[in-house]
């Protein structure tokens, strides 16, 4: 943001991941967010390092195996076979797989400086579907949609509904006065 020269907060969108580091980024620069959307997301807490890092251990080992390949050629085509062969290859290649479940982790007080509003976008049967509310729970101004009938994936299953709930949302928490089209 200081390369670009932009002063004033941003709306972070983030999936995946990606959310994960929107949520990080809030926690440590509360005056530079105006709000997040993230999609399959979750703050980086410790059960979050926790499941990360079995997921990605079993990725790792799964990836590993040619059975694995034949499987997703079966179900999902050359295209996924090639994918995944490259995200074995980095975790293979990097120390990804071990240290992103290393932090650094946010605590409950972490979370608490999140005061900007949250959009959790999710899937009804995605990684969070055990507990899809916990999120509004504990940031003081959440807001979660869950899209039904879709997984993890939903960015890529959904991308419409997630395109319009996104623009919906920075439209709605548009800083005063930036006109619309100016700014973040």
């Amino acid at each position: 943001l200081a390369a670009l020269g932009i002063d004033e907060p941003v709306h972070l969108v983030g999936n995946s991941f990606g959310g994960t580091i929107a949520y990080a980024f809030a926690a440590a620069h509360p005056d530079r967010v105006a709000s997040i959307v993230t999609i399959e997301a979750e703050p980086p807490t410790q059960p979050w390092a926790d499941r990360v890092g079995l997921m990605l251990e079993n990725t790792r080992r799964d990836l590993g195996r040619e059975d694995t390949y034949a499987w997703l050629q079966k179900t999902f085509g050359s295209h996924y076979v090639r994918l995944s062969r490259l995200a074995y290859r980095r975790l293979q290649e990097t120390s990804m797989a071990d240290e992103i479940p290393q932090g650094p982790l946010l605590d409950l007080e972490d979370l608490a400086r999140i005061q900007q509003p949250v959009l959790s976008i999710l899937g009804s049967d995605g990684f969070q579907a055990e507990d899809p509310y916990l999120l509004q729970s504990v940031l003081p101004d959440c807001h979660t949609v869950i899209v039904p009938d879709q997984d993890h994936s939903v960015l890529v299953e959904s991308h419409r509904r997630v395109r319009d709930l996104t623009i919906d949302w920075v439209h709605r928490h548009q800083a005063v006065g930036v006109p619309s089209g100016e700014g973040a």
